[in-house]
This record gives structure tokens, C-alpha cells and sequence, in this order.
């Protein structure tokens, strides 16, 4: 009995304090992050027309193993107000309507409405941006009247879009891009604007430096190609400090499959599902010479039986019909799940959605959450989907140390463990690794879009208050 008053009057100071507010800004949404009311988040539902936004509440932290539920409640009125303000929320109807393949690799804007949604994923900017190039679904231009243009490049090269080059064939009248490049050449600051990029795949395509005085603002995902022999054969000054890094910001790469990881979030019995119950996962992953050195770092780990890690010359076996072997076998102590079966079975009901069993679209999530380490060394490049996805689903990634500036930027605050020499990561070593990150805390706030959305504003000279409108 006294437990239920407790909890009681714990929910009526909750709801006054909510009742009370004027101003959503960083403070009201931290607070509603560490809220003690787990069962209901009450900022989310707040809409008075009196309230005051301040855009300092898309820069709230978010402390590590936050449920996804949770961020996204404490973020909707703050993202709503300012992707409408901003008239990036016109952009999200425009594309909320454009039919799509169900793909994560083609086209996936997830099971929410755009603007609800905080994940970063494949398609997350493009699904804001006022003009959009994707090599299947062409050129897209939202025609919303601005100072600024968000442009999103989907394995587009920037020094061809933004500036041109000798046959400059993607900017001729019957190319189906011409639009599109006619936007973004008159979208800089020689035409009184500005011009934010966001590159996927930029690894491919790494920007000279007579791109960077045209744009206020490039987020890109790895750029691992920005290290300091190219700096130097480009002319590049790389200290800290100095240009490009006040222009070029890393950004995660987010998750893959996001309509597979919205289905988890949302499915009633994830609380309830087993964590951190395995010490090391690493299995599920291209080892082949395309993707630097994991199976001489995965070697390694295998010589210790309680990792469990395959074997990486059992499997590189290219032509085996079981795609798994060239991947890793998946770990044996977790069967398909409920949740497994109904988010399979759902997605192909509502948007017969491209699933893909050789890469475990459903099960290698939930395999993430039985894990307290996850091995995600570099590949293609420095970044990987299970990187971002292992924070999210709580477990710390083991990644390779780097010397890039931007991206020890953004991996600085988040619980990542950073490895120097594969040889040093023993059980031991994982075991004490454990017991000191779970004494540390984290703000992942970095892995949201909220978070970007502000560096965008920032970047265009967006006011940073107002009341609602």
C-alpha cells in the first residue's frame, strides 16, 4: 500500500511539474529523459500554444541504454516545433508520399512518420532534404522556397555536383539529374545562400578543397579517405583546428534496415528479452579482402574458446550456397524468437519488405542485445552498421582505434572500446573492460538525429527560439 502511494504522488509532481512547463529547452527534455515514471512519458504529449521552444533541446543528452521509446517521446515536441519552423517538415510529406521499395538499401524511411522518427539510418536526411539524387530513384526537388538548400547525395560524387568538371555530363539538359545539379550550383553562397551536403557512402568520393567555400555545412559517414597523405597530396592543412574540419562533421552511419529496428523497438515483449548474456559477439560479417583486415583481427579472438568466434578460414568459402558461411555461422544459444517471427511476418504483411536471411536483418539485432561486446573492426571503411547499432542495442562495440580528427570527435563521448593491437582483447581483458565501462556514463546523444538537426539550423544561421506557431 505504501509502495502505490509512493508511486502515486511520484506521477502527480511528474504530471504538475509537466502541467508547469512554459519552455521546452535542453533541461526539460534531459529531465524527461531520467524521469523515474518509466511507464508513460508525459513531455511527448505536451502541445500548448503559450509554450516557448528554445533549440538548445535538439543538443540534449541522452544517457547510454535509454529505451528508444523513451528518446523519442522526450525529443517530439522540440523536433516537431523545429522541423516545422524550419519547413524541413514540408520536405518530410513530400517524400511520406513518393512510393518506394521496401529495401533498405533502395528506399526505407521506416514503419513512423518521418518527423517522429530519431533514428539515424540509410535514408534519414534524405528524407528531410530539398533536393535528393539517388542513382535509382533519380532527381527529386521538394520546390520548398528557401535561403538554404539541405541537399542529400546517395553515392554521388560532390566534386561533380557542386562544381563540375571536364564533360560535365550529369549537369546537361537531358540528364535526368539536371534539376537537380541546377539547385545545388545555385544553392551557394556566390547566389546569397547556403548549401548543406549529406553524403552517403563519402568513403567513395572525398571532396577537394574548392568544394568546402561553397558549402556552410558537409556531414558525411566515412570519410576515411580524409587522412593525412591525402590532406597532403590536396593541399589540405590537417591540424585540428583548421578548415575543412569547421565545414566537414562525421556522422554515424546509422542502421541499416530501419522499419526492421523500429518493429523491434515498438514490439511489446523486447522488455522482456535477455541482455548482455553473451560476453563477446562476433560472428556475421563480410571477412573477405574487401573489408580490410577482420579475419586476420578475428584470427586472433578465435584463439579463446569462450569468445565462440568462427574459424575465418572455414569461412571464406565464396562459393557456398549457405551465404552464412562467408559471414560467420550466428551463435547457436539464441533460436528464432516470437519477436523474430512476428517482425518477419509483419513487415512482410504491411510492406513486403525485402528481408535478406543472409545478413539476419531481424535476428542480428537481437543478437546484439544478448551481448556486452560486440567486434566491429574497420571494413570498406572505418564505420559499420553493427557499430551504431551495438550502442543501441546496449552493448559496447570493440572498434579499431583511429587518427582521424573527426571521427575520434564523435566516438570521444560514446561508449566504445577502441583497440590498438586485436592480440590484447583476452577474456580477462573483455571481463575488467566490463566492469569499468559499467561505472562510467555515456551521452549518446551524438546517434540522433535531433542532434544534427541543430548542427544544421546552427549552420544556416537558423533563429534559435520561438513560440510556437
Amino acid at each position: 500500500k505504501n509502495e502505490k502511494m509512493l508511486s502515486f504522488f511520484l506521477l502527480f509532481f511528474e504530471v504538475l511539474e509537466v502541467i508547469s512547463v512554459e519552455r521546452i529547452d535542453r533541461t526539460a527534455v534531459e529531465r524527461c529523459m531520467v524521469s523515474r515514471h518509466e511507464e508513460e512519458c508525459r513531455l511527448g504529449t505536451l502541445r500548448r500554444s503559450e509554450i516557448e521552444y528554445n533549440r538548445d533541446c535538439l543538443q540534449a543528452s541522452v544517457p547510454f541504454r535509454t529505451e528508444y521509446k523513451r528518446i523519442q517521446c522526450c525529443f517530439a515536441a522540440c523536433v516537431e516545433h523545429w522541423l516545422n519552423v524550419s519547413g524541413l517538415a514540408a520536405n518530410a510529406k513530400y517524400y511520406s508520399k513518393i512510393k518506394t521499395e521496401a529495401n533498405p538499401d533502395v528506399a526505407d524511411f521506416g514503419l513512423e512518420p518521418i518527423t517522429n522518427n530519431v533514428l539515424i539510418h540509410t535514408h534519414a536526411f534524405a528524407a528531410i532534404s530539398h533536393v535528393r539524387m539517388h542513382p535509382i530513384h533519380g532527381c527529386h526537388l521538394t520546390n520548398q522556397s528557401s535561403n538554404w538548400t539541405l541537399t542529400s547525395l546517395y553515392q554521388f560524387d560532390p566534386n561533380l555536383t557542386v562544381i563540375g568538371k571536364f564533360r560535365d555530363s550529369i549537369a546537361k539538359p537531358d540528364s535526368k539529374y539536371y534539376n537537380c545539379i541546377k539547385a545545388i550550383r545555385s544553392s551557394t553562397p556566390a547566389y546569397g545562400k547556403k548549401l548543406v551536403l549529406d553524403l552517403w557512402r563519402q568513403h567513395k568520393y572525398a571532396p577537394e578543397k574548392t568544394v568546402f567555400p561553397k558549402l556552410s555545412l558537409l556531414l558525411a559517414n566515412n570519410v576515411g579517405n580524409l587522412t593525412n597523405p591525402y590532406c597532403v597530396e590536396k593541399g589540405f592543412y590537417c591540424a585540428d583546428d583548421y578548415s575543412p574540419y569547421n565545414i566537414l562533421k562525421e556522422r554515424p552511419i546509422g542502421v541499416r534496415a530501419v522499419s526492421v529496428w523500429h518493429a523491434i523497438f515498438r514490439h511489446v515483449h523486447l522488455k522482456n528479452f535477455p541482455r548482455q548474456k553473451r560476453l563477446l559477439l562476433c560472428c556475421c560479417m563480410n571477412i573477405d579482402a574487401k573489408h580490410g583486415q577482420r579475419s586476420i583481427k578475428l584470427k586472433e579472438l578465435s584463439r579463446y574458446p569462450e569468445f565462440q568466434c568462427a574459424n575465418p578460414a572455414a569461412s571464406r568459402n565464396r562459393k557456398a550456397k549457405n551465404l552464412r558461411k562467408i559471414l560467420g555461422p550466428p551463435p547457436s544459444d539464441l533460436a528464432k524468437s516470437r519477436i523474430e517471427i512476428d517482425i518477419e511476418d509483419s513487415l512482410q504483411n504491411m510492406k513486403k519488405y525485402a528481408l535478406r536471411p543472409n545478413v539476419l536483418d531481424v535476428h542480428m539485432p537481437l543478437l546484439l542485445f544478448n551481448s556486452r561486446f560486440v567486434f566491429s573492426p574497420n571494413g570498406v571503411a572505418e564505420a559499420c552498421f553493427r557499430e551504431y547499432e551495438s550502442i543501441l542495442a546496449g552493448a559496447y562495440p570493440l572498434i579499431d582505434a583511429t587518427s582521424w580528427y573527426p571521427r575520434r570527435t564523435l566516438l570521444g563521448p560514446l561508449p566504445v572500446v577502441p583497440i590498438a593491437n586485436w592480440s590484447t582483447v583476452t577474456p580477462q581483458f573483455l571481463h575488467q573492460t566490463w566492469l569499468d565501462y559499467e561505472q562510467k556514463s555515456f551521452d549518446i546523444r551524438t546517434l540522433f538525429l535531433p542532434f544534427y538537426y541543430d548542427l544544421i539550423l546552427t549552420a544556416v544561421d537558423f533563429f534559435s527560439s520561438s513560440p510556437q506557431s
